[in-house]
């Protein structure tokens, strides 16, 4: 997934967006969009990606919320 398709996704859709870098330095994005409930997705990409860093496969986690969590309620 690009940066730009990312962006679109995280200014679109409730969830949480995810950048990772591999212990390689390469640069791998992800959405997981929240379905039931407003902490759904970073629920799911905590439980796939968790053990991957815990391995060492990943560096480094970026978490980043979409601003469609926020309803101004």
């Amino acid at each position: 997934m690009t940066d730009k398709h990312l962006d679109f996704l995280l200014n679109n859709y409730s969830g949480i967006g995810v950048i990772i870098e591999k212990k390689d330095g390469s640069i791998l994005r992800y959405f997981y969009q929240n379905f039931e409930s407003p902490t759904d997705g970073i629920e799911r990409a905590r439980k796939q990606i968790r053990p991957l860093l815990d391995k060492g496969i990943y560096r480094k986690v970026i978490y980043v919320e979409s601003s469609k969590n926020y309803k101004g309620e």
